[in-house]
């Protein structure tokens, strides 16, 4: 299995996403470039912030949503445009991530939709013998 995303479809009211990876960890960052992708036009982002990401959480469901939410807060609260994933590690119930990204500047970037939060409704890890596919819904 070659690692990526895809926006799924059939999915009313709110946006579906599926990612994939050889690992937890790289499904988990494709998940999260997938919710960038929503939130703004990626091509006119320069990728000249890093910001660092920590969450805990008790299991992987959690943790995936949590992270999730984190970048989504990051956008409302700093007006920082995720560009991508840059690195991202899971130790047991902890991730720590780094994201890429700009500041908001409305004469340059273009938000795609808002998205306000990463959802339990349909989410899904599964692990097969190619690596990990997760499906978040997000509420826009």
């Amino acid at each position: 299995m070659s690692a990526g995303f895809r926006e799924l479809d059939g999915v009313t009211a709110d946006v579906g996403i599926e990612a994939w990876g050889q690992t937890l960890e790289e499904a988990f960052s494709h998940a999260g470039n997938a919710l960038a992708s929503l939130m703004s036009d990626r091509g006119a982002l320069a990728g000249d912030l890093l910001l660092d990401i920590s969450v805990t959480a008790d299991d992987r469901a959690s943790l995936l949503v949590t992270f999730l939410n984190e970048i989504i807060f990051l956008e409302e609260t700093e007006d920082f445009l995720p560009l991508e994933v840059a690195s991202l590690d899971i130790d047991g119930n902890r991730l720590c991530s780094t994201i890429s990204g700009s500041s908001y500047d409305a004469s340059v970037h273009r938000r795609n939709m808002e998205v306000k939060a990463a959802t339990y409704h349909g989410l899904r890890i599964e692990e097969n013998k190619t690596g990990f596919r997760v499906r978040v819904i997000f509420d826009v």
